[in-house]
């Protein structure tokens, strides 16, 4: 018998239709997280994408990762691309007009999706936290400079430990 490890990637041996009906559900599971997780309690402290940096490597980097170590190269990708469709289907943040929201937040998940497959979650969160600070300070003179170091550091904790968790899962779910 192989090892999970041997299996990686190999997509669950089920035709393209399969997988992007597992990545729509791990997209949903990740909306529906994002909408639930209280970012607005967070958002009262005055730090911009502090909530992002708490929770986002749970219900982002986390889904990410299990796709992509469960499902194969390029769905965890897939996941982050359709996580930010729905997420855009939730409306406008701070204020930004919608069409450079949209602008950002598909750069923003598609630099997670990419990193984390290619790298690590904590860089992926990392990066699209970073795009999403720049898009916030160049578009509207928001820059959160006295907490970029803790929110950075947090974002790639928390991206960090979401990648790692879902490599578990996936892990645990190929052995089952």
């Amino acid at each position: 018998m192989r090892s999970a490890g041997d299996a990686r990637g190999e997509g669950l041996g089920q035709p393209a239709a399969y997988l992007a009906a597992y990545a729509f559900m791990m997209s949903a599971a990740s909306y529906l997280l994002n909408l639930a997780v209280p970012t607005h309690t967070l958002a009262a402290l005055g730090v911009p994408f502090a909530a992002w940096a708490i929770c986002s490597g749970f219900t982002n980097v986390f889904w990410i990762s299990l796709a992509s170590s469960a499902l194969g190269r390029g769905c965890g990708t897939l996941v982050a691309l359709i996580t930010a469709g729905l997420m855009l289907l939730s409306g406008s943040w701070f204020g930004i007009p919608y069409t450079w929201f949209c602008l950002c937040g598909i750069a923003s998940y598609l630099a997670m999706g990419v990193l984390t497959e290619t790298l690590n979650g904590g860089l992926g969160n990392l990066a699209a936290l970073a795009i999403n600070l720049a898009a916030l300070g160049a578009g509207f003179g928001a820059w959160p400079s006295p907490y970029v170091a803790l929110i950075a550091a947090a974002a790639y904790a928390t991206g960090w430990l979401g990648w790692r968790a879902g490599r578990r899962v996936a892990e645990a779910l190929l052995r089952a």
